[in-house]
């Protein structure tokens, strides 16, 4: 199996606190155990957190961890756990969700995965028919400006925008090279940063892997490198 290397370089992860397990995850790679999903989802951090029966983990932050329910059936909760604090800091009836942290990993918010779009706090983001279930947030030090890589876990397939979460506007929606494969069990992760005035946006599938630049301010493509298993 040939391996891709991605290089995963946290924004702000040198201004987080040091002693949060979050920040010491490996970089991302074409096995889906080393990327940040991977790392932790059977961590000794994930498996003492004491969140509420039922939910499950669903994504590793700077500093939190974000675990949640969404099964057909099942009452929607999404439950954000601080490790350093070791307490819930927030619970919302709602989910599919992703954790919009600062650089500093303080916690902002949770954005909602809706089939019509986002919602942050009381803020809609009209965004058209959404199949995903999972999101990677990166939010400018405005508190505003929010890079959103969407992608479903357990599906091929992902899509970028850029939008303000205090009103809601959608600034961009990027042209996202796809893997394009037919599948039956399947992972998929993505991680968003920002760096420089570019958005890099590294993709770990079962199928392979990627990384995409596309200008922060437009949204446009600026390069791609895609590897197939």
């Amino acid at each position: 199996m040939r391996v891709c290397v991605l290089v995963l370089l946290l924004a702000g992860a040198a201004a987080a606190d040091s002693s949060v397990p979050a920040t010491s995850a490996p970089a991302a790679t074409c096995n889906w155990e080393s990327t940040r999903y991977g790392h932790f989802v059977q961590s000794d951090a994930v498996k003492k957190a004491k969140v509420p029966n039922g939910v499950y983990f669903m994504q590793a932050g700077r500093r939190h961890f974000l675990f949640g329910d969404h099964w057909v059936g099942k009452k929607p909760r999404t439950v954000v756990w601080d490790p350093v604090t070791e307490r819930v800091v927030l619970e919302v009836a709602a989910a599919p969700g992703a954790l919009v942290e600062a650089a500093d990993g303080s916690l902002r918010g949770v954005l909602l995965v809706k089939k019509d779009g986002l919602q942050f706090d009381k803020v809609s983001i009209k965004t058209g028919t959404l199949y995903y279930d999972s999101a990677s947030v990166v939010l400018e030090g405005e508190g505003c400006t929010a890079y959103i890589g969407l992608f479903d876990r357990i599906a091929t397939g992902s899509s970028l925008i850029s939008a303000n979460l205090c009103t809601g506007a959608v600034r961009w929606t990027a042209d996202v090279v796809q893997l394009n494969v037919a599948h039956s069990k399947y992972f998929n992760d993505v991680t968003v940063e920002k760096r420089g005035d570019e958005i890099l946006m590294h993709g770990v599938e079962a199928a392979g892997c990627y990384e995409q630049a596309f200008d922060a301010a437009t949204g446009a493509r600026k390069r791609s490198s895609i590897q197939r298993r």
